[in-house]
């Protein structure tokens, strides 16, 4: 179960490390972001969850007051559709958790 919980962090935290890195963000990486990726992907086990349809429909519905970042919103109905912990740093997804909609692990 422990594994299972890491991978599905590690997906979500890929993501998060992408999204913090667009231009608009300002943000940074060591290396490349694709260089970055494919060696965060090398451990057994990794992958990254796939933007399908079913996630891009949930982002557009979730419950309550969502966060506005549409990255966040990834995230979250991500989470929610895989039944997942999604474990971040950002205060307001926690607070969004903390609202009953998704499941969040507090960094």
């Amino acid at each position: 179960m422990l594994a299972g919980m890491k991978v599905s962090w590690y997906r979500q935290y890929l993501f998060g490390n992408w999204a913090s890195c667009t231009p608009r963000a300002g943000g940074q990486l060591s290396s490349p972001l694709r260089d970055w990726v494919q060696r965060a992907l090398k451990p057994p086990g990794m992958s990254l969850a796939p933007l399908d349809s079913d996630i891009a429909a949930e982002s557009t519905l979730l419950p309550g007051v969502p966060q506005g970042d549409p990255a966040d919103r990834f995230l979250v109905a991500t989470a929610r559709i895989r039944d997942v912990i999604l474990a971040t740093r950002d205060r307001k997804v926690i607070e969004y958790g903390k609202a009953g909609h998704v499941r969040v692990l507090k960094l």
